[in-house]
């Protein structure tokens, strides 16, 4: 910034209500482009009252011009501060005027070869003020009286006898919002009443429907009279012979077989026993087997060594892959939980409800679609669809089962209902069922991942759209090298399956290939490098052991204590390989989901521990 602008913010800071420094600040400004500067020179004006016209309207000018308003002024740089001030021209004759415009309040050009003298002004006139001060001389700045010119405005507007009117100055008001209210209401009940009009209109519409033609055909059918009067048919119950309690007979015994010559006699007593409200079926009664039936809804259950009863039993087993490891005895040790459930249902009264969860990651199978009586005919059909799963190589988990997938009819907090899975989903199903005990038998703890928001999702694909990024790239030495691991981990691997197939074990099954492949070969799934990484997905925390129990507690809540019902009871088993084992945290997780819910927990290891709950079946 030049020197003479310098002095004239140094002369501002003085005197912030001389205006003729602040014009003289202001032009300097607008013709350095600074036009954020120049209005806040404005606005720091301490002057609170109104600017006469003169000035108001050479603020304007350079503030909505800019530096065009200055085409007859040069640059700041070339001015000399030595030029001596020049007095304002007359205004013209058709249009007097008693103010010095502020536009002609600049100091003169270089090029003037000599001062123009100063006009006197009228006596009407106000003189301006000019500072006598050394400084303001040297600077060429010309003083404003900004009291002269407000006095001599006001004569002016006083002595003014024009036939126009000046009136005092009202802020505007804010106009009220008009209301369309009625127009509305007008609008819809015209529509309303159209709309009646067109349906009554079309009420009137007559549909032609051609009308089929009548029969050719007429035919007359004559009543012959009868010569005898009918007589309605009387049914008399006949007289039949009882035999006497002395009889000699030899006595009939009702049997399953061939029918009886001995008639039943009629019972008139109202307390007489209604046979049709009891269970069909064999029972047990007594020593021997009737066919009384025995409808008792409690039924006592061994489920690998943990015995605990109820009238509504949900059996859960684990069917993932994980189950039939060679840590835990493969498909052995497999068969041996399917045989032992065989056994558990068998052992149900007729009277109790039973039903089959079977899980594996989100998915849930079960073997009806709600608990269902213990009759035989169940038991033999539950034992049946049970059977074949996890029996074949080709075929393991729930994707080579038939069943009824089921899926959790609300979400209970905090895990949402898309989320749950394992046999966390497994139980809260049970729970949904009103199950009075659940016997679970798991491969362990499973992490339960957490689902992104709506409003992450949506985050996350603005963010893709900005920063897609660049995919990388893998070498081919690396794929090939890949490929050729695989193919002989696969070779070893059928090699293994036909060696155990001579011996008559059954295949070995493996639950992540990639990590056999590192161990058979040692070698590293290949990866793609160079490309730019792009937006990453959302990462959502995984779900606590303590989330799967707040679960159940409030499961329990809703669908138990709420309905009045005795919570449920809820026992675990898990089974584990022979050298696995289990953390502080997840072993205190299983017990706390027993224990406050009236369960049992146990841990197995291996096919010998599994033989000896199983009585080595």
């Amino acid at each position: 910034m030049s020197l003479s602008v310098a002095a004239l913010e140094s002369e501002l800071e003085r005197s912030p209500e001389d205006w003729s420094v602040r014009l003289r600040l202001l032009e300097a400004t607008v013709r350095a482009g600074d036009m954020d500067g120049a209005r806040r020179l404005i606005r720091e004006s301490p002057d609170e009252s109104p600017l006469p016209y003169e000035l108001q309207y050479r603020v304007h000018t350079l503030l909505t011009q800019g530096a065009a308003a200055l085409g007859d002024v040069e640059e700041e740089g070339n001015q000399d501060p030595k030029v001596e001030e020049v007095a304002p021209a007359d205004p013209p004759a058709s249009q007097e005027r008693t103010l010095v415009d502020p536009a002609e309040c600049v100091p003169a050009k270089r090029h003037h070869p000599t001062p123009v003298p100063a006009k006197k002004p009228k006596e009407s006139q106000p003189e301006m003020a000019r500072e006598s001060s050394p400084k303001s001389n040297r600077l060429g700045v010309v003083r404003l009286d900004l009291k002269a010119l407000r006095e001599e405005e006001e004569r002016r507007r006083k002595e003014y006898d024009g036939d126009l009117k000046l009136t005092s100055f009202e802020a505007p008001t804010r106009r009220e919002r008009q209301a369309y209210a009625a127009q509305k209401v007008s609008a819809f009940s015209f529509a309303l009443l159209l709309h009646f009009i067109l349906v009554v209109l079309v009420g009137f519409i007559v549909v032609a429907v051609p009308r089929p033609n009548p029969p050719q055909l007429i035919a007359t059918v004559t009543t012959v009279e009868r010569d005898t009067p009918i007589v309605p048919p009387r049914i008399t119950r006949a007289d039949e012979k009882k035999p006497a309690a002395a009889s000699a007979a030899a006595p009939n015994v009702i049997g399953a077989i061939g029918a009886s010559p001995v008639t039943i006699p009629e019972m008139e007593t109202t307390n007489a026993v209604d046979v049709t409200s009891l269970i069909t079926g064999m029972a047990d009664a007594g020593d021997g087997i009737s066919f009384a039936g025995d409808a008792r809804e409690m039924s006592e259950v061994n489920f690998f060594g943990i015995s605990a009863g109820g009238k509504r039993i949900v059996f859960i087993v684990d069917a993932s892959p994980e189950m039939l490891v060679d840590e835990k005895g493969g498909m052995f040790a497999y068969d041996k939980v399917k045989n032992e459930i065989g056994v558990m249902l068998a052992s149900l009264n007729r009277g109790t409800k039973f039903n089959i969860l079977l899980y594996e990651g989100k998915r849930l199978m079960a073997f009806a679609e709600e608990p269902v009586t213990a009759a035989p005919s169940n038991l033999r059909l539950a034992v049946e669809w049970l059977s074949p799963l996890n029996r074949t190589y080709e075929e393991l988990g729930l994707a080579g089962h038939r069943g009824e997938m089921l899926n959790v009819v609300a979400d209970i907090d905090p895990i949402a209902g898309r989320d749950v899975a394992h046999y966390a989903k497994a139980v809260q199903k049970a729970i949904e069922w009103q199950a009075s005990t659940v016997f679970c038998i798991s491969g362990g703890y499973r992490v339960i991942n957490r689902s992104p928001t709506p409003e992450d999702m949506e985050k996350f694909a603005m963010e893709r759209e900005k920063n897609p990024g660049t995919p990388g790239e893998v070498s081919a030495s690396d794929r090939a090298a890949w490929t050729k691991a695989t193919q002989r981990t696969r070779e070893w691997l059928a090699s293994e399956n036909a060696a155990r197939a001579e011996k008559g074990l059954p295949p070995k099954v493996v639950t992540n290939f990639n990590a056999l492949v590192q161990q058979i070969t040692g070698a590293s799934p290949p990866r793609a490098s160079g490309g730019v990484p792009g937006a990453r997905a959302p990462r959502m925390e995984p779900h606590t052991p303590e989330d799967i129990e707040n679960l159940v507690k409030n499961g329990v809540q809703t669908n138990y204590r709420d309905a009045g019902l005795d919570p449920l009871s809820l026992h675990m088993v898990v089974f584990l390989g022979e050298d696995e084992d289990m953390n502080d945290q997840t072993r205190d997780h299983f017990k706390n989901l027993t224990r406050k819910n009236n369960g049992k927990f146990k841990m197995l290891r291996g096919l010998a521990a599994l033989s000896d709950v199983t009585g080595g079946k």
